[in-house]
């Protein structure tokens, strides 16, 4: 019973060190305090369940005491050498997705690679929030091209595109289509608006013809 709680109270001892490692947890020193003498109590309890009570001068007993020691050192040993390889598997964990993700200034997470995802999607009534955005500062030079494309199998479908104005902001917007545009509702229509502050609709009838409707 005293080595499956001993080997226990090792196996919680690397789970939480390995927890706060990664999410990177407040009060780490407290954390690692803990899990060594989980690691040191859960020692105690192998070796006190393989220690043979020394009853002089019973010669068998004293060499089976030796004996159960002996193996108490390797098991130690066998522990130590666990610990170092658990270590060592943290270590290359935490450098492989430090090379993936990372915190930024404001606490965001920075994805370094691609990321390949499934369905993306906003929580329960998000109302109008923003699905994407890119930030410009006043490094690039005026002129210098902002924006993103959509693409299908390598090809481009639609881009959102502008121009750095070379203070921090950019300008000449424009959206790209890379392929036919199809409204599927005949209702709907391209709204524009005119520089009184108008809004006009333009769709399109039976025959072809334009027709357009103040809104």
């Amino acid at each position: 019973m005293n080595i499956i709680i001993g080997n226990l109270l090792i196996f919680l001892a690397f789970i939480i060190a390995l927890i706060y490692l990664i999410l990177k947890l407040p009060k780490p020193g407290l954390a690692i305090t803990v899990c060594f003498l989980m690691v040191f109590t859960g020692i105690f309890f192998i070796i006190q369940e393989r220690a043979t009570k020394l009853v002089f001068p019973g010669i068998a007993e004293v060499e089976l005491a030796v004996e159960k020691a002996n193996s108490g050192v390797e098991i130690i040993d066998s522990l130590k050498t666990q610990m170092e390889n658990d270590a060592n598997k943290v270590s290359e964990l935490k450098e492989k997705l430090g090379k993936m993700f990372k915190l930024n200034a404001s606490g965001e997470i920075d994805v370094m690679r691609t990321l390949n995802t499934g369905l993306f999607e906003f929580t329960v009534d998000s109302g109008l929030v923003t699905a994407m955005n890119m930030p410009v500062s006043s490094e690039p030079k005026k002129g210098s091209k902002m924006g993103y494309v959509f693409s299908i199998d390598s090809n481009n479908i639609l881009g959102v595109i502008s121009e750095a104005n070379g203070i921090g902001g950019v300008e000449n917007k424009k959206i790209f289509g890379y392929g036919d545009y199809e409204m599927e509702n005949s209702d709907n229509g391209i709204i524009f608006k005119s520089p009184n502050g108008y809004k006009w609709k333009l769709t399109i009838d039976n025959m072809g013809d334009f027709k357009i409707e103040k809104l």
